[in-house]
């Protein structure tokens, strides 16, 4: 799902961690409670030289270093400003080689600076690379709240597309609670329809069977009529693409647009009933009439007769349509 990975590991509760990394920590947990915070921060990143996957540990030592911010007021801002243009290029070097490392460095900065947006950045990079979503996440959402100048704001995907599309992808990667009405706002926000798609086909992939859950239904319900509205429309473009070479490039477009939205289809599909082939059952309804007759059948017990047709339209083979003009395309593809 999020691309660029190499050094994969994986985030642990404190019940999984080794016995010493959960020492240091509950030993962190009390000096931090007495506000001897730069002893905690000590025995925090003694925990996480450990354990670099305890996210619990992690979570703590960012409240210290918010504590710690505090106390010391503004100088501390300006040194922490210092340390990080001196740590960046150590932190950036370790990025490409070994995440964990980076991860230390971000970590260092933020010792000094939590509110930097470079460090966060680093740390943000180097948690999605070793597999910390957790971290990862609350990570890009401080650059985010950082980046639109108001840590109170709600993020927005025009404030920063990348870096939303980011968290939408690391909020997919740890959801663990089935649907979230968060990752669906989030996902609305995004302006780009084929953005949203992606987003869309990851969020239905994580997402268990619809039976018996109304709401679930109900939302792969519409997912359903959105993806086979925008599979159909591609179709209908290739249908109208002139023959001949200068269209190919147009051809291979429509065709990425169209493929895109059947893998989220089949992932739709899969919340009615995860035991269907449904790429197989696509595959014959492209077939003869009697294939299409004996997937009908199938779709039909599951989908009911009118959604099973909008899919076997879908898989019948392309229709032939009136030429449009180059300009037409155009217009598509810039809308």
């Amino acid at each position: 799902m999020i691309r660029g990975r190499f050094y994969r590991m994986s985030e642990k509760s404190k019940r999984e961690v080794h016995p010493q990394a959960r020492e240091y920590f509950d030993k962190g947990i009390a000096a931090l409670r007495k506000d001897n915070l730069d002893y905690a921060t000590k025995l925090f990143e003694q925990a996480l030289k450990r354990e670099p996957g305890f996210f619990e540990c992690r979570e703590a030592l960012r409240l210290n270093q918010f504590k710690r911010a505090e106390k010391k007021g503004s100088f501390f801002k300006i040194f922490g400003k210092t340390t990080s243009s001196s740590l960046l290029p150590k932190g950036q070097l370790a990025l490409r080689k070994n995440p964990i490392e980076a991860i230390e460095v971000a970590e260092q900065i933020l010792n000094e600076d939590p509110y930097s947006v470079m460090g966060n950045k680093l740390l943000g990079e180097a948690a999605t690379l070793a597999e910390f979503y957790k971290t990862a996440l609350f990570a890009w959402e401080l650059v985010m709240k950082q980046q639109t100048g108001d840590k109170g704001t709600t993020i927005k995907y025009s404030d920063a597309p990348e870096t939303f599309w980011l968290l939408t992808q690391l909020l997919i990667a740890i959801n663990e609670s089935g649907k979230s009405a968060r990752i669906e706002q989030l996902i609305a926000q995004v302006s780009s329809e084929t953005a949203r798609a992606q987003l869309m086909m990851d969020y239905c992939a994580m997402l268990g069977g619809a039976s018996g859950d109304k709401e679930l239904t109900a939302f792969a319900r519409e997912q359903l009529d959105e993806y086979a509205r925008q599979a159909g429309f591609y179709r209908e473009q290739l249908a109208m693409l002139p023959d001949g070479g200068q269209a190919d490039a147009l051809r291979l477009a429509c065709n990425h647009h169209f493929e895109l939205r059947l893998q989220v289809l089949f992932k739709v599909l899969r919340l009615f009933n995860g035991s269907i082939d449904y790429k197989k059952l696509f595959r014959t309804a492209g077939g003869s009439e009697n294939d299409r007759a004996n997937v009908s059948e199938v779709l039909e017990g599951v989908l009911g007769q009118a959604d099973a047709d909008r899919i076997i339209g879908l898989a019948k083979p392309e229709p032939s349509g009136e030429s449009a003009g180059l300009e037409h395309f155009v217009k598509v593809f810039r809308g």
